[in-house]
């Protein structure tokens, strides 16, 4: 009897060392350094999408990364080669291994880029490999660059190329240059939107390549600003990954103990259980309470739960999240955007106002603030300042601002020559109709003057 539990005793003690064993690494990505036209986004963005393709690994993409290294205001370390800096950066980006690297081209039609791969536990682990290729078959290379990856770190990986054929180089130029106005949380609404035209513009140059395609078509629909934007790879959302979420955390989440027994060595590994709870407003708040007590002084991680707590419509808790984040970092564009439409989904539009108005000082040039200032101005009857911002909103993003709503508010208002001033602006139809009605005036009033002298001459001489 003593043998037996002698034996069990033992195998509960090897328990957690086999669950954390069977634990997927972390994969961050970072764009590569190199010249603005060099292709230094595209080329880290789509080796993580392709590296997507493994269950054993969480990739997590450049968006993300950069998330968390500017709400956390990280310094990306200048060099490749300082080893102990860039395993810093990993492990407070909370992965476990960390992909950086260098690009340069040869000329018009070729490239080589170098990758480095980082690890958060140990500092003097370190691997790089150089890559040749034409701009053509970028895809093609960075499959067999992933390929490389993963025998690195010991990820099994399907050797069936994702890709194939030849790639246009202005669409892969595109694509670069969509993905350079929209990664990172601090980058304006305006950028985002020239992001999708161009996007946009790149995929119908690939709609020949399948697997391109489809990857275009996520860029930059994958940049939206959700909880940390994690994405684990594979069968992520398969009914097998949701089974290992509930193997790791239910029993904890059942007895409702509040240690959550967070991961030691990454931390993102701990935002898969939000799946599991994100709809328990009890266990969300037990759950960020525990991974918020680790790591105090991340602001990336007061966001996520604020996005959480949106999400299920706990806004007071949101706001609470979002306002400690801004305590931590008070020159984030996007916490403080997020507080703002916060109070406004909380019909609390005095605070929303108060809010913005820091930010309507220190970024007047975003259309964003802008459209938000109208909108709570519209919602309080305000309609002329509501037009003010309107105005400004399309001035700084005429393509995809709503020009229609401005001419509304310009009726609201009472200014009806400001509307219509806006529609002529809005639409060609209505400029051509106000060109021909004020010829037709002119006209009327022309001939009326040269009727006028007439009579008055006639009746001079009689």
């Amino acid at each position: 009897m003593r043998a037996r539990i002698l034996v069990i005793a033992l195998c509960l003690a090897l328990l957690p060392g086999a669950v954390q064993s069977a634990q997927r690494e972390i994969i961050g990505f970072l764009p590569l350094s190199g010249k603005p036209d060099a292709f230094t986004h595209v080329i880290s963005e789509l080796a993580g999408w392709t590296m997507s393709r493994t269950s054993d690994a969480g990739v997590v993409d450049t968006g993300a990364m950069m998330d968390c290294v500017q709400l956390d205001r990280l310094k990306i370390p200048a060099g490749l080669a300082d080893l102990p800096a860039n395993s810093s950066l990993a492990r407070k980006t909370g992965v476990n291994y960390l992909v950086r690297g260098v690009v340069h081209p040869n000329d018009d039609t070729s490239l080589w880029f170098r990758l480095h791969i980082y690890s958060a536990a140990d500092p003097t682990f370190h691997r790089q490999k150089t890559f040749h290729t034409r701009i053509t078959k970028i895809p093609a290379t960075i499959d067999t660059a992933v390929q490389w990856i993963a025998s690195e770190l010991d990820i099994t990986l399907p050797k069936t190329a994702e890709f194939y054929g030849d790639v246009s180089a202005q669409a892969l130029r595109l694509i670069d240059q969509s993905l350079r106005l929209c990664t990172g949380c601090e980058s304006d609404q305006a950028d985002v939107n020239k992001a999708y035209i161009i996007a946009s513009q790149a995929r119908n140059l690939c709609l020949t390549n399948d697997a391109v395609s489809r990857w275009m078509r996520s860029v930059p629909y994958n940049r939206q600003r959700g909880i940390g934007r994690l994405v684990w790879s594979g069968k992520g959302s398969s009914g097998r990954d949701r089974e290992n979420v509930s193997v790791n955390s239910s029993a904890i989440i059942d007895d409702g103990n509040s240690d959550w027994n967070l991961s030691g060595d990454a931390w993102r590994r701990d935002l898969e259980i939000i799946r599991s709870i994100r709809g328990n407003a009890q266990k969300l708040q037990s759950f960020y309470a525990a991974l918020i007590s680790a790591h105090p002084d991340s602001p990336y991680l007061r966001y996520s739960a604020g996005r959480s707590y949106s999400m299920i419509g706990q806004h007071e808790a949101a706001i609470q999240h979002y306002s400690a984040a801004l305590r931590l970092n008070p020159d984030s564009y996007r916490l403080r955007m997020r507080l703002v439409m916060t109070y406004v989904e909380a019909e609390l539009l005095d605070k929303a106002l108060a809010s913005l108005q820091p930010a309507l000082q220190r970024w007047p040039n975003r259309s964003e603030c802008h459209l938000l200032a109208a909108a709570i101005h519209r919602s309080n009857e305000q309609y002329d300042k509501a037009a003010e911002h309107m105005q400004l909103a399309v001035k700084l993003d005429p393509i995809y601002v709503n020009r229609q709503q401005l001419v509304e508010d310009y009726l609201s208002a009472g200014k009806i020559v400001d509307s219509i001033r806006a529609a002529a602006d809005t639409d060609d139809r209505v400029r051509r109709g106000i060109v021909i009605f004020s010829a037709v005036l002119v006209g009327i009033f022309l001939a009326g003057v040269l009727g006028i002298t007439i009579l008055v001459k006639i009746l001079l001489r009689a």
